[in-house]
């Protein structure tokens, strides 16, 4: 397994605000009362957190024993994910590396998700305190934070170890949620097919490439969100020759269903579904803890995680891939589809600097952050609290 038992460096140039110098600030304070400082740098490690098209639509709150994470739902994609599941999904992510982060930093954290019903912006909040002694899985865990990348790319046709596999499906259910593997011929086929069928409506509708085309295309190059080419992956193989990409649908390649389901199958060694057994903003929420979790310890093996969410973002799709992926029950409702496997190391996307995400509260101010972000509808009565799971790993 790749990855070093002591702290790494969280960052980089190409992630946004250089957080190596964040964190040897972290090591020094460490031993000292800054806990402001250490609470920032656990941020900065939970912006490497993946996010639908690189959005990053979170906010940061940080108070004396505390950090709270928003929702940043001006960030989101209404056409796409109209009820911000998969926004919600990509904080839980955020959470997730946070919680790590914190406990190598050797602070013991309490985690109250939906602390706020008249707030469905404020996620979470984690209480922080000391001490706390990292367990050698949490450092293996940390230092994924700066190799995991999303893999857009076609993988080989070597598969992952099944030892691997069944690591995976027991990092989700710490989260209650399941990773189920479409091991069966039939079920991939079906399951390539799904995908295709749903990125061909997605690609016929203005609206989804008109959305798309903002945060995928070559202006991204020059940002610190967004997904510049040639970082983007589709069904249909290639990207489009403009300077601005929108969709490769089926049509614009030529390809018919059974060709494009074909390019999927042979570049996606394993494909697996994460599902919950319930659907609601605590599910998503968790279900992006449950993705860090997974795509980090993937790494840990080598392996690339990447995405075949099409089929979960279209009407009528979802349900088929629920049937499919396994019975009724746990799990009945899908939240992420992923293809694992080997390939070539991607180029990084960036990340938004630390300044742009990261508020301090003064300290008579108990309310969410000021900001840009208009306050989205209520997450509902949902709420959780997440403390350490087995071998002081977060769950």
């Amino acid at each position: 397994m790749a990855g070093s038992a002591s702290a790494p460096d969280p960052g980089g140039a190409a992630r946004g605000e250089s957080a190596s110098a964040a964190w040897a600030l972290a090591l020094h304070h460490r031993s000292h009362d800054d806990e402001i400082a250490l609470l920032r740098v656990a941020v900065s490690c939970a912006l490497l957190a993946p996010s639908m098209h690189n959005t990053q639509p979170w906010r940061f709150r940080l108070r004396p024993g505390a950090v709270d994470l928003f929702a940043d739902r001006t960030r989101g994609l209404p056409v796409v994910d109209p009820e911000d599941r998969e926004l919600t999904i990509s904080c839980g992510a955020a959470l997730h590396h946070l919680l790590l982060a914190l406990a190598n930093l050797s602070l013991t954290t309490e985690t109250i998700a939906f602390p706020d019903p008249d707030d469905g912006d404020h996620l979470a909040t984690v209480n922080v305190s000391r001490p706390h002694e990292t367990s050698a899985d949490e450092r293996l865990l940390f230092a994924q934070l700066t190799r995991r990348h999303t893999n857009r790319a076609p993988f080989d046709n070597r598969r992952p170890p099944p030892a691997l596999v069944d690591l995976l499906g027991r990092a989700a259910e710490r989260h209650q949620v399941t990773f189920q593997v479409l091991n069966a011929a039939a079920q991939r086929r079906e399951f390539a097919r799904l995908v295709v069928e749903a990125d061909a409506l997605q690609g016929s509708d203005r609206r989804f490439r008109r959305e798309l085309a903002v945060w995928i295309n070559a202006g991204r190059i020059r940002t610190l969100d967004g997904v510049p080419p040639p970082g983007f992956f589709s069904t249909g193989g290639q990207a489009g020759a403009s300077t601005t990409i929108t969709v490769t649908s089926i049509v614009e390649n030529r390809l018919d269903v059974a060709a494009a389901a074909e390019r999927i199958l042979a570049s996606s060694p394993i494909m697996a579904v994460l599902a919950s057994g319930s659907d609601d903003p605590l599910a998503w929420l968790r279900s992006g803890m449950a993705l860090s979790e997974v795509a980090l310890r993937a790494r840990a093996f080598d392996v690339w995680v990447s995405y075949l969410n099409q089929a979960l973002e279209v009407d009528g799709y979802r349900g088929s891939v629920g049937a499919l992926a396994g019975p009724a029950g746990a799990g009945t409702y899908p939240q992420l589809g992923l293809r694992l496997g080997y390939g070539p190391e991607p180029r990084p996307t960036p990340r938004r600097p630390l300044s742009e995400v990261l508020y301090l509260a003064p300290p008579e101010r108990q309310g969410p952050p000021a900001g840009p972000a208009e306050p989205g509808d209520a997450a509902g009565s949902s709420r959780g609290t997440f403390g350490p799971g087995e071998d002081g790993e977060p769950r």
